[in-house]
């Protein structure tokens, strides 16, 4: 069904949704939900008095953070005892090594006087269910528990949650009581440095699963969510995942219960897609879709706390009629009622009714969760329905209106940033684009940075120098090597040594100084890939939500889709031509100017390149360049470096310049890489924190 088309993210680079690629598609559609997003918005069935201990990052194994749990008791335990420093170091040391490894057999052990009982049972109790003496194991944690309450204060909820799982293979009941004992030591003040109070909500879940009691088993399952228990997830999954796969006759009976209502609406509308993107989303049979739609529909003719969930599932499986009856059933104020609403009314063609509707839905939709509860996703693809979302479908809707600021507003505030760059740089004029910036002083850094590229590129450098925070000055040093180059007065010589710094300023920072955002350099993506061009996608635009004649006629004035992919680089290239006309010929500099110019081409447009190869052949023959490009039939890879000539014509800041430049490698410079290279991982990091953040408003 074209309503439900998951978002796909195949390995690789990760590049941003945008809306106004196809936006009939992405605006008529209703994508899958995140499962996870999902179960957080069911109500609990009740709130659990425990919580969930989380050593996530702390240890490897859970191995581990049994034995680091088990090790910390002991200590504290040791700590109330009237013993030496050194007798409790070596009886701390002691017991560690008797519980490694896991299944030492501890049956003959004897127990140290000092070492409290309670570990000595539990331990004797671990070792005999590791080696699958199952009636040893439940005599020692039994004995444990027999023990005064003020002698087993560490081990209790140990021992309880274990006698738990051994009694799930044969006496279910009996599994659930120790579960729930567990629970009640540690309401009693017992110690549970392993959270196992907030575990046992699951173990004790995974009893009534295994038994088809699905209501029972989804409720805790939930508590234990609520606990902090993140596992839960897979296991409230695998509970929906059954449910679905079974009789289609017994879906009337699930529909009835709310519990298993909302769960089971939940795993369908995301298809148990974890997060934004999820490729390995669990396959929900057509037909069990459609028999949860009759039966939920059938189940009661009074309002539903899902309904606008059912709207949504409907809107996905192309019942549009069914959408707009569960729309009917939702509170008016249920944002994703809105949202689905929306979609229904774009397909009748009533787009300001739609942008109504979407308008109000993104005021209701809660404030966004912790980006990161989406594995980092959501800068590429948003969660839907969100806030986000919708005020990024909305700015869809204003931009077929001609409402461009209000579009562009819209796309900062969801960020959408690509969307927002083409509105930025090939919709608005640079005045309007320069007005809007100039009265948004908690602008984002791109938006400006995007204009003062615009600016230089329009050849407007002192302006745009004002919105470059970092190239700033670089951009104004370009600008006045730039006048002083082509300044007739001066001599040749230095005319050409300005043009010549500022080509290796176009060819080093061309990207900073005049890269476009999107199209044909993509400064968005640091110019390392490409995408598709907007323009031509926004002219083939299907009717409801076509671009308007004037936003076309504007993006054909500004569009820059007809220059060359990193056209700077053919500016560099210019100014190269322009100080090499300057210079002497046969000479070494020149040589290497041209030759210089003519590299920065070849790769990507020989033929543009090719003028350069013959100049360097036809002026500069005699040289070292020149007579090996004439051997060549084309540019050396390398120039000669060492000839001691070539920066004789240079001025001093001109030597400078070209000495970054071409540096070739000294002590001092290996030493700085080395470091340099240390950081390359975490800089890595960094730079994707840094695009982020410069987005932000």
């Amino acid at each position: 069904m074209l309503a439900l088309v998951p978002a796909v993210l195949a390995c690789g680079p990760y590049f941003e949704n945008r809306l106004l690629i196809r936006p009939d598609h992405q605006l008529l559609t209703a994508p899958i939900g995140i499962f996870v997003d999902e179960v957080r918005r069911l109500p609990i069935p009740r709130v659990p008095s425990v919580a969930h201990v989380d050593n996530v990052g702390r240890f490897t194994t859970d191995e581990g953070q049994t034995a680091a749990a088990d090790a910390d008791d002991l200590r504290e335990a040791l700590a109330d005892l009237p013993m030496d420093a050194a007798r409790r170091e070596a009886l701390l040391q002691e017991y560690q090594q008797l519980r490694q490894p896991p299944g030492a057999d501890l049956a003959s052990f004897d127990c140290p006087a000092d070492l409290p009982l309670e570990f000595a049972l539990y331990a004797r109790g671990a070792s005999a269910y590791h080696r699958g003496r199952i009636d040893e194991a439940t005599r020692d944690w039994r004995a444990l528990l027999d023990l005064p309450a003020s002698q087993r204060r560490y081990k209790s909820t140990w021992a309880a949650f274990m006698l738990g799982k051994v009694a799930m293979g044969d006496d279910g009941d009996a599994a659930i009581g120790w579960f729930q004992r567990t629970r009640e030591l540690a309401a009693e003040g017992f110690a549970d440095s392993l959270g196992l109070a907030a575990s046992s909500f699951g173990w004790e879940a995974r009893v009534h699963y295994l038994r088809d009691e699905y209501r029972q088993a989804a409720e805790l399952y939930l508590i234990q969510n609520a606990a902090g228990d993140s596992f839960s997830l897979c296991s409230l999954r695998d509970v929906a995942a059954r449910i679905v796969r079974g009789d289609r006759a017994g879906m009337s009976d699930y529909a009835r219960d709310p519990v298993l209502r909302d769960l089971i609406t939940a795993y369908m509308i995301s298809r148990g897609a974890w997060y934004v993107g999820y490729i390995g989303s669990p396959a929900v049979p057509e037909d069990a879709v459609r028999a949860w739609l009759a039966a939920v529909e059938s189940a009661s003719d009074a309002p539903l706390r899902c309904a606008d969930r059912m709207a949504w599932l409907a809107y996905q499986e192309g019942q549009m009629d069914l959408a707009a009856r569960w729309i009917a059933r939702a509170p008016a104020d249920a944002p994703v009622a809105l949202w689905i609403k929306s979609k229904l009314l774009l397909r009748q063609g009533k787009i300001d009714e739609a942008a109504a509707a979407l308008s109000r839905a993104m005021q209701l939709f809660p404030k966004a969760d912790d980006p990161g509860e989406h594995m980092g996703y959501e800068d590429f693809v948003a969660p839907a329905p969100s806030k986000q979302r919708a005020a990024g479908e909305l700015a869809v809707l204003r931009l077929t209106r001609g409402q461009y600021i209000d579009a562009l507003d819209l796309f900062l505030q969801s960020d959408y940033w690509s969307d927002a760059a083409y509105v930025a740089e090939v919709v608005l004029t640079c005045e309007e684009l320069q007005r809007y910036v100039d009265a948004h002083d908690d602008c984002a850094m791109a938006l400006r940075e995007l204009l003062g590229r615009r600016l230089a590129r329009l050849g407007r450098y002192e302006q745009g120098a004002r919105y470059l925070s970092t190239y700033g000055g670089t951009l104004l040093d370009y600008a006045h090597l730039l006048t002083a180059g082509r300044d007739a007065r001066q001599e040749p010589a230095a005319r050409a040594q300005a043009l010549w710094r500022a080509a290796m300023i176009a060819r080093r920072n061309g990207m900073e100084l005049f890269g476009s955002e999107t199209a044909p350099d993509w400064h968005v993506h640091d110019g390392m890939f490409e995408e598709g061009e907007y323009l031509e996608d926004r002219r083939q635009v299907p009717a409801t939500l076509a671009a308007t004649p004037d936003e076309l006629a504007r993006a054909a004035r500004n569009d820059l889709s007809g220059k060359p992919r990193f056209h700077y680089r053919y500016t560099a290239a210019d100014l190269a031509w322009e100080a090499a006309a300057l210079m002497p010929d046969e000479d070494n500099h020149t040589a290497y100017v041209l030759w210089s110019g003519g590299s920065w081409l070849k790769a990507r447009d020989p033929k543009a390149a090719d003028r350069f190869y013959k100049a360097l052949v036809r002026r500069c023959g005699t040289t070292s360049l020149g007579r090996r490009a004439d051997a060549l039939r084309w540019f050396p890879a390398e120039a000669d470096v060492s000839e001691p000539t070539r920066l004789a014509a240079l001025s001093a800041s001109a030597r400078r310049s070209y000495r970054l430049a071409t540096a070739t490698p000294t002590r001092r410079n290996l030493a700085i890489a080395s470091v340099a290279a240390s950081g390359v991982a975490l800089v890595g990091w960094a730079v994707f924190g840094f695009r982020r953040w410069r987005r932000r408003r």
